[in-house]
């Protein structure tokens, strides 16, 4: 088998992931992200889902040091870990630097968070200077959990 049949092989292969792990992960891919170039990948695997930079996506005129690549995988683990404590399966995030810069969402039984983070997540960045009449709320991951707490306590959201 060639190198190319191999690959084709592992993008055709039946995903082992289970229908919740797959939810959970549609509701990490809605996290912020630089230019949405979507620059991650998941790797399911037991109680865990490891999220990966994909290099392919960086867009190094507008980001040469992958600070948006690396912000955008956070935003990517926090939304992957508020959606695991609403399904009852809240854990801790894992980050090892000298690593290859992924991080480790790692399930536990426990619920947590705020339902109403869990809630905010669907209605996505807001994009253009104005929201029906008020700021836009662009969430960034340095400030993300206030501005989604914010923006569930608007009555207008």
């Amino acid at each position: 088998m060639t190198e190319y049949d191999a690959a084709a092989a592992e993008l055709r292969a039946v995903s082992a992931a289970t229908a919740e792990t797959r939810d959970l992960i549609r509701y990490a891919t809605l996290a912020p992200n630089g230019h949405n170039t979507q620059a991650w990948l998941f790797r399911p695997g037991e109680n865990r889902i490891a999220i990966l930079p994909d290099f392919t996506r960086r867009t190094p005129v507008v980001d040469p040091d992958d600070h948006h690549v690396f912000v955008s995988l956070g935003c990517a683990a926090e939304n992957l870990a508020i959606a695991a404590g609403a399904a009852v399966r809240a854990g801790e995030i894992v980050f090892d630097p000298s690593g290859d810069g992924s991080i480790l969402v790692n399930f536990g039984a426990g619920s947590g968070g705020e339902r109403a983070l869990f809630d905010a997540i669907p209605q996505g960045n807001r994009r253009g200077p104005t929201m029906m009449g008020r700021l836009s709320l662009r969430p960034t991951c340095t400030c993300w959990r206030q501005q989604q707490r914010f923006r569930a306590s608007m009555s207008c959201w």
